[in-house]
């Protein structure tokens, strides 16, 4: 069985309100719970109420996962989450959600640099959506809900606001090449997606948490011990050697971290020195400075050429991806030059390279 540690929000944690007792509690039968009945997994729970992504990276540093396989992430609810009773006051200004689209995308990534560093496979899991008729009226308890509506422009605007930061997750784990479970898929599939949610529109119910428990049996089988060694291989190839030792050495370059980081978030992104410097605030004598103490002779180029062509032959090694597809993900979309740049590299075409099972 699979031990996966899960670090979210109240709706990882189970939590629904329950009308008969006037308050939020565990469900009796939350999917973790489930799914531990069935042996299909065994979930290490660390999700927390009102919890962010950027509280949920906070926690992960203090826990210890040594016997899981893997780190289901699981955030966006709270994040996207403006001040409410702010907006019931001043429904013509701007309010800001508690994490912004870009800071939320960081702290996704931030999140699975981190689970890798660890030797973990990071799953991560997109938000269910909120059914808009409860929810707005929900928040809107002892507020002005006609002020609330009129900064919102109608009702369904939350669901879409909310959508954002599910649409967040899907593009972060195409960048880091992680695995994700698209939970709020399984939900959107249900004819009657109002049945599956308490009073507040926003946390699953017991038949709810029937539908995450099936998602899970469904995606799991595909979540295998063979695979879980394909992503630990992707995952060596993504975080570089050169960098966890930078991170475990008291004396490392704040710099040098700084610069392999950027590349490692965005070596998919057509990436120049100069848009290397401005991202670090450093000159671009400064950023071919420190590629040089990494090593000898050392260019931004070469850092950025390995890094695609290490990435490309563990994902011609562990996907199906046409080879047109892989030289897109990891920033190469020039077919012929990309076959020219990788035969360079390991004196093969990308072809050779998967045929030959390397």
């Amino acid at each position: 069985m699979i031990h996966i540690a899960l670090f979210g929000d109240s709706i990882g944690r189970g939590v629904s309100y329950q009308e008969d007792r006037g308050r939020y509690a565990y469900l009796k039968e939350g999917f973790d719970k489930l799914t531990e009945q069935h042996g299909l997994c065994k979930v290490y729970n660390y999700a927390k109420f009102g919890a962010t992504a950027k509280e949920g990276l906070e926690a992960f540093a203090g826990e210890n996962i040594d016997d899981v396989q893997a780190v289901a992430i699981q955030y966006g609810g709270n994040d996207c989450t403006p001040d409410w009773a702010a907006i019931a006051k001043d429904p013509d200004s701007f309010h800001p959600p508690k994490t912004d689209l870009d800071s939320f995308e960081a702290q996704l990534t931030q999140f699975v640099e981190k689970v890798r560093g660890a030797g973990k496979v990071a799953v991560l899991v997109t938000p269910p959506p909120l059914v808009a008729e409860r929810f707005v009226p929900w928040i809107s308890k002892g507020l002005d809900e006609a002020a609330i509506l009129r900064y919102l422009g109608d009702v369904h605007h939350v669901y879409r606001w909310q959508e954002q930061y599910g649409l967040a997750v899907h593009k972060v784990a195409r960048l880091t090449q992680s695995k994700l479970f698209d939970l709020r898929a399984f939900f959107l599939l249900e004819r009657r997606l109002e049945d599956l949610y308490c009073a507040d529109g926003m946390h699953p119910n017991a038949l709810g948490h029937q539908v995450i428990y099936k998602a899970i049996e469904q995606m799991l089988p595909r979540f295998t011990q063979k695979e879980i060694k394909a992503c630990y291989e992707l995952v060596n190839a993504c975080v570089s050697e050169t960098k966890l030792e930078q991170m475990r050495s008291a004396g490392a370059s704040q710099n040098v971290q700084r610069l392999e980081m950027y590349i490692e978030n965005h070596f998919t992104e057509p990436l120049c020195v100069q848009d290397i410097a401005n991202a670090l605030g450093l000159s671009a004598s400064r950023v071919c400075a420190l590629a040089n103490q990494i090593e000898p002779g050392m260019t931004i180029i070469k850092l950025l050429t390995q890094k695609r062509i290490a990435t490309a032959k563990t994902l011609l090694r562990t996907t199906k991806a046409t080879i047109r597809e892989i030289a897109e993900r990891v920033g190469i979309p020039d077919y012929n030059y990309f076959t020219k740049v990788f035969k360079k590299h390991t004196g093969k075409t990308p072809s050779q390279y998967r045929n030959s099972g390397a």
